[in-house]
C-alpha cells in the first residue's frame, strides 16, 4: 500500500482490508464427521493464542496493541454462533437457509483473545447479579452440563468480590468444542472448553470440572482485562490464573484443599525445573507456545504464594486491586505488578522479583536444631545446599515461619534467611515436641529436615496445618517396619483427616505386603465414602499377593460405583493375578468409562506380556484400538504401549508410522514421540519433512526431541 503523502504519528488513519481464506492452515479449525468417527458434530471452531489468528483474518497478531472487534459470520440455519461481547443481530435468510450473526465487543483486547464457535448448540442461560452467563453444549448432553457449569456464578462472584473489581463485560459464554486443542481457553467473554469436560452423575464422584471453569475465569480479569506486553511475561497470564484457580478452592472447599493444590504446583514446578531449567520470565523461545509450561503455571502461582505470604492477606488483596485497576484494558509487563505492589504497600519486592522471576531454580534447604537444657535454648541451623549457576542463586533470600512446641506452648516466630548458611536461637520453656521449619509450606523448596521417629509422629497427630502433617507422614514412610508407626498410619486412615493425608498413610501401608494390613485396608473400603481414599486403597493392594485379595478386587471391578476405582482395581488385578491377568484385561476392554479410564488402564497393563506365549496376542489387541475410530485417549495409550514391543517385533514400526498423518492432534503429536524412540533412517528422513509442515510450536517441539534422539540412536 501506498499513501499519498508523509504522515506523523499524530495522524490516524483509517485502512480497509478486504481479504479471502478457503484453507487456513492455522487458527480456525473445521470439525466434521468421517467413516472412522460418522457421530462427530460439524463446527467451527477458533484458536487465537498465541498468534494464530492472522491465519484466518489480517491483524496484528501480538498482545502489546488492544482494539475493540466486530465478528459477523454467515452460516447454515441450523447453527449457532458463538463470539465475544454484544449479539447485535441475527439475520435470517430463509431463502439461502442461511443466518448471519453480528458480534461486537466493546472493550479494548488483544487480537489473541478474539474467537468464534458455530455448531449446532443448547443454550443454558443462568446470571450473575446483571451478567448473562451462557453455557452452550449439545442436544445430548444438556442434561449433565449443570455438573460442569452450576459454580460458574460463583466462582464470578468470588472473583469479583477477592479482586476488588467485578467482572468487566456484559456477559460470559462457555462452550464446548470437539477436538480441542487445549483443555480451555480464555477467549475475551467467550471461553472456549473441550467437550470432554461434560461428565455424567457417576464420572462427578471423582471429576470436576470446577477449576478448569475457575482457571478460565480468571483469565477474564488476568489475560484479557490486563494482558501480558510479552509472551516473555505470560506468567501475569497463567500464573495468577492457576493461583486463583487455587484460591477459589480455599474458599470453597477449604484451607486444606488450597494447600494441597500449593503443594501440587510446586511439586510439578521442581519436576520440570529438573529437565528444564529456565526462569519464570524467559524470552529465548523458538514458538510462544514453548513457554507455555510449568514455569509459568505451577511456578507462577507459586511465586504468588510466597508474595503473599510476605505482605500478608491485607495488603496482599489491596495489591492485587491497585494493580487491577490501575492497568485495566493496558498491556503489563512483570515490573508493573513490582510497582503495583509498592505503590499499594509501600514494600519493595525488587529483591523477590530478582531471584523468583528473573532466575531459576529454588532453594534446597538442610535444617537441623539442637536443644539445650541448661540454658533453655533452642539453636536452630538452616543451609541452602542447591547448586548455583548461572541461573540459580547461591541464597535465595526469604521469610520462614518456624513452630516450635513445647509441653506448655506453642509458638511460631518468623525468621529471615539471608546468608547461605544462618543459625537462630530460641528461648523455649522446655524440650521441644516438634519444630516445623516453613510452617505451612508457604516458599517453593526441597526440605531435609531429619527428626526423630517420636517427633514425627507427633507432628503427623497434631500439627495446625494439613500440609505439615503430610510431610510427617511422608517421612514416616521410611519408617513402616516399625509397630507403633504402623499403628499411626492406621489412625490416620480411620479418621476424618483429609484425603490426601490418608492416602499417603495408605501408601505407606502397602509397603507391607502382609497379609493383616491387606485385611485393615478391605475392611476401610467397605466403609469409607470418599472415591479418591478408596481408590488409593485398591492402588495399595497391588502389593498383596493373597487369592482373598484379587477376589475382593474382582467385587471391586464388578460392583463399585466410581470409574476411577474400577481402573485402579483392573490395574492390581492385572498385576497380583498373572494367571488370569489376560482375561482381567480383555474383561476391563470391554468396560465404557469416563474418558475412558478403564480401558486405558487394561492397555497399559498389557506391556506385562512381552516376552511371554501372550505377546502376539497383546500386540493384536495393541493394534486393534491404535488406529482411528477408537476414543484418542484409546489411541494414544494404545499406540504408547505397543511401541513397547516394537524392538521384538520390527513391523510394529511400519504399523505406527503408517498412522503418522492421523489428522488427531494430539495422537499425531505421541505418534511422533514414539517415533523418535523406534524409527529408522526412513523415518528421521520423514520427520525433517514433517517439521516444514507442522505449524503448531507443541507439535514441532515433539518432532525436534524425536529427531534428537534417532540421530543419537543412528549414530551409535
Amino acid at each position: 500500500m501506498y499513501l499519498d503523502r508523509a504522515y506523523s504519528f499524530r495522524d490516524t488513519l483509517s485502512v480497509v482490508v478486504e481479504y479471502f481464506v478457503s484453507n487456513p492452515r492455522k487458527g480456525l479449525y473445521f470439525i466434521q464427521p468421517d467413516s472412522a468417527y460418522p457421530d462427530k458434530p460439524y463446527q467451527i471452531w477458533s484458536q487465537g493464542q498465541p498468534e494464530y489468528n492472522h491465519y484466518w483474518f489480517p491483524c496484528y497478531d501480538f498482545p502489546n496493541d488492544k482494539a475493540t472487534s466486530e465478528v459477523i459470520a454467515t452460516v447454515n440455519k441450523n447453527f449457532v454462533v458463538i463470539s465475544n461481547g454484544k449479539l447485535l443481530s441475527v439475520k435470517e435468510d430463509r431463502k439461502r437457509g442461511l443466518k448471519t450473526y453480528h458480534w461486537f465487543m466493546d472493550k479494548p483486547h488483544s487480537s489473541y483473545l478474539i474467537s468464534i464457535v458455530a455448531g449446532e448448540y443448547v443454550k443454558l442461560q443462568d446470571y450473575y447479579l446483571d451478567i448473562p452467563l451462557e453455557y452452550y453444549v449439545y442436544k445430548t448432553n444438556a442434561k449433565y452440563a449443570k455438573l460442569s457449569f452450576e459454580k460458574t456464578p460463583e466462582i464470578m462472584k468470588f472473583f469479583s468480590e477477592k479482586i476488588g473489581y467485578k467482572y468487566p463485560y456484559n456477559k460470559y459464554a462457555q462452550t464446548i468444542v470437539e477436538d480441542f486443542i487445549y483443555g480451555g481457553m480464555e477467549n475475551i467473554t467467550a471461553t472456549t472448553l473441550t467437550s470432554t469436560t461434560i461428565h455424567d452423575e457417576r464420572a462427578h464422584l471423582d471429576v470436576s470440572s470446577d477449576g478448569l471453569v475457575a482457571h478460565e475465569m480468571a483469565h477474564q480479569w488476568w489475560g484479557d482485562l490486563l494482558t501480558c506486553r510479552s509472551w516473555e511475561h505470560t506468567w501475569l497470564n497463567e500464573g495468577f490464573a492457576t493461583y486463583f484457580t487455587a484460591l477459589y478452592f480455599e474458599y470453597a472447599r477449604g484451607k486444606d484443599e488450597f494447600q494441597y493444590s500449593v503443594y501440587n504446583m510446586q511439586r510439578t514446578a521442581k519436576f520440570a525445573d529438573m529437565s528444564d531449567k529456565k526462569p519464570t520470565v524467559w524470552n529465548r523461545y523458538f514458538d510462544p507456545t514453548d513457554l507455555f509450561g510449568p514455569h509459568i503455571y505451577q511456578r507462577g502461582g507459586a511465586i504468588l504464594n510466597m508474595i503473599r505470604f510476605i505482605l500478608g492477606d491485607e495488603l496482599f488483596w489491596k495489591a492485587i486491586n491497585y494493580y487491577a485497576r490501575k492497568y485495566e484494558y493496558q498491556n503489563v509487563e512483570t515490573n508493573d505488578f513490582k510497582i503495583a505492589i509498592e505503590e499499594a504497600t509501600g514494600y519493595n519486592l525488587k529483591w523477590f522479583f530478582d531471584q523468583w522471576l528473573y532466575k531459576a531454580g529454588y532453594p534446597i534447604f538442610e535444617v537441623s536444631y539442637v536443644y539445650n537444657d541448661t540454658t533453655k535454648t533452642l539453636r536452630l541451623t538452616v543451609e541452602q545446599i542447591q547448586v548455583a549457576d548461572s541461573l540459580t542463586p547461591e541464597v535465595f533470600k526469604t521469610p520462614v515461619d518456624v513452630e516450635i512446641t513445647t509441653k506448655e506452648s506453642s509458638k511460631t516466630y518468623r525468621i529471615f534467611i539471608s546468608e547461605r548458611k544462618q543459625t537462630f536461637d530460641f528461648s523455649v520453656n522446655s524440650k521441644p515436641l516438634m519444630v516445623i521449619f516453613d510452617k505451612g509450606n508457604w516458599i517453593l523448596k526441597d526440605l531435609f529436615f531429619e527428626k526423630s521417629k517420636d517427633e514425627l509422629i507427633y507432628q503427623a497427630l497434631n500439627a495446625s496445618e494439613m500440609i505439615d502433617r503430610l510431610w510427617a507422614v511422608q517421612e514416616l514412610g521410611r519408617m513402616v517396619d516399625k509397630k507403633d508407626v504402623v499403628d499411626v498410619m492406621m489412625k490416620l486412615i480411620k479418621s476424618g483427616e483429609f484425603y490426601a493425608v490418608r492416602q499417603e498413610a495408605i501408601n505407606n501401608l502397602g509397603k507391607l505386603k502382609d497379609e493383616s494390613t491387606a485385611r485393615f485396608l478391605i475392611d476401610v473400603f467397605k466403609n469409607e465414602q470418599d472415591s479418591k481414599v478408596r481408590r488409593s486403597i485398591v492402588e495399595a493392594l497391588k502389593e498383596f499377593k493373597f487369592d482373598f485379595v484379587a477376589k475382593f478386587l474382582a467385587e471391586v471391578i464388578e460392583n463399585d460405583k466410581s470409574y476411577y476405582v474400577i481402573a485402579s482395581a483392573v490395574n492390581s488385578l492385572a498385576l497380583i493375578d498373572s494367571v488370569n491377568r489376560m482375561s482381567v484385561i480383555k474383561n476391563a476392554l470391554a468396560m465404557d468409562s469416563h474418558q475412558e479410564i478403564i480401558r486405558t488402564t487394561a492397555l497399559r497393563r498389557l506391556s506385562d506380556f512381552k516376552n511371554t506365549k501372550y505377546e502376539k496376542e497383546a500386540i493384536d489387541i495393541l493394534k486393534k484400538y491404535s488406529v482411528r475410530g477408537n476414543h484418542p485417549s484409546v489411541r494414544i495409550t494404545a499406540i504408547s504401549t505397543l511401541s513397547i514391543f516394537a524392538d521384538k517385533e520390527p513391523s510394529i514400526k511400519d504399523f505406527i508410522f503408517g498412522m503418522v498423518n492421523t489428522p488427531e492432534f494430539i495422537v499425531r503429536m505421541v505418534i511422533y514421540n514414539v517415533l523418535g524412540d523406534i524409527g529408522d533412517q526412513e523415518v528421521l528422513n520423514y520427520l525433517k519433512l514433517a517439521e516444514k509442515k507442522e505449524l503448531d510450536g507443541r507439535m514441532l517441539q515433539a518432532i525436534w526431541d524425536a529427531i534428537a534422539r534417532l540421530e543419537r540412536k543412528l549414530k551409535g
